[in-house]
Formats: C-alpha cells, structure tokens, sequence
C-alpha cells in the first residue's frame, strides 16, 4: 500500500544521505617503473598484490596501476613508449606481468584469483613517453566508489575539483572532467588486444558473438515487430513475421534510451524525499523504477528506461515457456561460464550490452514478445516488492506494465 511504499521510499533515501556524504576514498596507487624489470615484475606479482588487499582499507578504496604503454592497435601486442619503435625484452617482460595482474585482479577467490568485482583499463596519452597505461580496480560492484568514478556527467568531476583543490592552486593541467569520462571507457586498442589475446576474449562470446553481431545488419530485428492493443495489458509487442533465435530485438532501443547514473538516481530520491510535494519529480522517479531497470554492469552504473522505443511495450513472461527475448548475459561469461569482471569489449559498449534484448529462440509470426522482468531489479533490498508485483499484479491479475 501507500503507506509501505513511503517507508521503502525513506529507507532508501536515507541510506542516501548517508553515502552521498562520503567523497573522500583510499586509493592504493602502484607505479610501476620500466627502468627496472626485477622490481616491476614484482609490484606487477600476485605475491605482491595480495599482501597489498591485507592493508586495512575498506571495500571503498580503489586501487591504481600505472604500469607500460596501451597495447598496438595492428596485433594487440604492447605499443611501447613510442608507437614507432619496437619495445625492448625488459618491456616484454613487463608486459606479461602486466597480463597475469590483470587476470588475477578479476579472478575471484574461489577460482584463486584477487577478486575485484570491477576492473578496468585506460591510457592518458599526455603522459608519454612516461608510462600511459592505468589498470583501475574496484574491490566491489555496488561500492560508492566505483559509482562516482562511472559518473557520465563531465560537470560532476569540474565542479568536484573546483570544490576540493586548494582556492590558491592552478587548476590542473591535463586532468578535468571530460578527460575523465574519456577514462571510464577503454581505447579500441584494449578491445582488440582483449579478443586478439588467448588468455581473455579469445573465442569468448563477448568477442565472436556481441561484438560481430553489433556489425551486422541481419541481426536487427525493427520491421518485424508491431504494437497492439490489448484489453487486459494494455498494449504488447508481436512478431509480425518468423524471427530466428538470437536476433536483436528493437535495437533503437538503445539510441532512445534515458539512463541516469547511480550518483544521479541517489540524488533523485532524496530530492523527492525533501521535496515531496514536487510531483512531477515523484513521476520521474516512478518513471524509472516502473518502468526501466538497473543498468549495472562493467563501465555503468544505474538505471535505464525506453524513452520512446517499441522495446518499452515488451511484457512480462510468466513461465520460461512464455519466453522469447532476454537480455543475452552469456556475453559476460568466460569459457568457463565464469562471470567476468574485466572485459573492455563490454566497458566500452555498456549502453548496448544492458539494453539489447534477443530472441532466446524461433519466434513464430503473431506471437506476443515477453521477457522475464526479475533480472531487471537486481537489489531486493531496495525493492523487495518487486517479486509480488511480478507474480501477483502481472501474472495473476494479467495486467500489463504500460498503463498509459
């Protein structure tokens, strides 16, 4: 009822508050020298990093590697502190080191790993011919840390620094807020290197199946789709001819799309609580927990909803039978059908990897498109109505998610 909803609402707003005033984290910052390979190879070690993770830092703290050169965009191999020049055996060296701290780094404990639930990857080329490379690690998905550093707003990282450097320092030279954002998204060489290179993506679905699918016509599916009314649900979205399995379905979705970032969704429920008479931002909130959904993933934060795509009219599936779409989650999974947490095919293309959804089978012309909607709220916590709203106000009552 109204008056739970309030409650669930003040929970979460408080737990807000509570975070948003935390802007200060421990960063655990490694540079690593290419002057000396013993020593490198030693601040790039398992042994080493493990001794690190025993300091006492909270899941908060962040951990920063600047260690050798983005890799070659002709085979993956390092590019070397001049992109004209051949690298030195000492670089080589350094450069595999640097490959084993990677895998360790998102290799979970169980697997006997380090297990940083996100890992990422960037070059700051203005640092050359010093080392450009920067491996950033996140002891957690969900921590605050990770959501400010993902922010997608430029203006939040000009306005942090105006706020926090000293009122007689300069400005900082090379780092502002756009170069930032520039920072949350791996270069095209990583990507190649991650799929070229034997020990990552190659022959990983993330690399043979999304980012080959992206590139071809034939797996989008627009035209063959249609919205109709329905007196129950309102509205629902039909094949109007035969789709095969593992097509992308609606793919504007993606192009109109509104996504606000973790950092902006806290915002946005505690200016509703402070603000509770302000009705149309109670909308935009309702808006995106009704109907969008957490869009957290390597290189995002937050949530998404359809801003004027034929995807938003897709219902919910009752039973596994019923069926025919899903968001594809296989493209994070390693050949072990581990979930991967580095992987900068997906890091650079998180809008399309959390908004595609593709047919999981043939579907067959006049059936209604439908997708289980418990994968779209992932924190219970913060939604534990969500299961009953599935089970009883969509599949008892039949009534569908778009009301108006």
């Amino acid at each position: 009822d109204d008056d739970d909803d309030d409650d669930d609402e003040d929970n979460i707003s408080n737990e807000g508050d509570d975070n948003k005033m935390r802007d200060e984290f421990d960063v655990q910052f490694v540079d690593v020298p290419f002057s000396n390979s013993q020593k490198s190879n030693f601040l790039l070690s398992k042994a080493f990093h493990d001794e690190l993770s025993l300091l006492e830092v909270d899941d908060e703290a962040i951990l920063v590697v600047n260690a050798g050169y983005p890799p070659s965009m002709v085979d993956g191999t390092d590019g070397g502190g001049d992109s004209s020049s051949s690298i030195s055996d000492d670089e080589t060296n350094i450069q595999s080191a640097r490959d084993a701290l990677l895998r360790e780094l998102a290799r979970t404990h169980a697997l006997g790993g380090i297990d940083y639930e996100v890992v990422t990857v960037y070059d700051e080329p203005l640092s050359r011919p010093f080392p450009s490379a920067f491996i950033i690690g996140f002891k957690t998905e969900n921590s605050l840390s990770n959501a400010r550093f993902f922010r997608r707003n430029p203006a939040a990282t000009d306005i942090d620094l105006a706020n926090r450097l000293h009122p007689d320092s300069r400005f900082t030279i090379n780092y502002d807020g756009p170069t930032h954002v520039q920072y949350t998204r791996p270069s095209r060489s990583w990507e190649n290197w991650y799929c070229y290179h034997s020990s990552f993506g190659q022959g990983r679905q993330s690399c043979i199946g999304f980012l080959k699918s992206i590139k071809r016509k034939s797996m989008f599916v627009e035209s063959q789709t249609e919205v109709r009314n329905d007196p129950i649900k309102v509205r629902g979205l039909y094949a109007v001819e035969d789709i095969p399995a593992n097509r992308f379905i609606s793919p504007d979705d993606a192009i109109w799309n509104l996504h606000i970032d973790e950092i902006e969704h806290r915002a946005l429920l505690d200016f509703t609580k402070n603000y509770p008479d302000a009705k149309m931002y109670k909308a935009l909130k309702d808006f995106f927990w009704m109907y969008g959904y957490e869009a957290d993933t390597l290189g995002s934060t937050g949530w998404s909803v359809s801003l004027a795509s034929n995807a938003t009219f897709v219902n919910h599936a009752c039973s596994k039978e019923e069926q025919n779409v899903a968001s594809p989650t296989h493209w994070y999974l390693d050949n072990d059908g581990n979930w991967e947490n580095f992987n900068p095919v997906i890091s650079r293309r998180e809008v399309m990897a959390t908004v595609l959804i593709t047919s999981t089978r043939d579907i067959k012309a006049g059936e209604e498109i439908l997708q289980d909607y418990s994968s779209m709220v992932e924190n219970r916590d913060v939604h534990p109505e969500w299961d009953e709203f599935l089970a009883v106000d969509l599949c008892q009552k039949g009534v569908g998610d778009i009301l108006t």
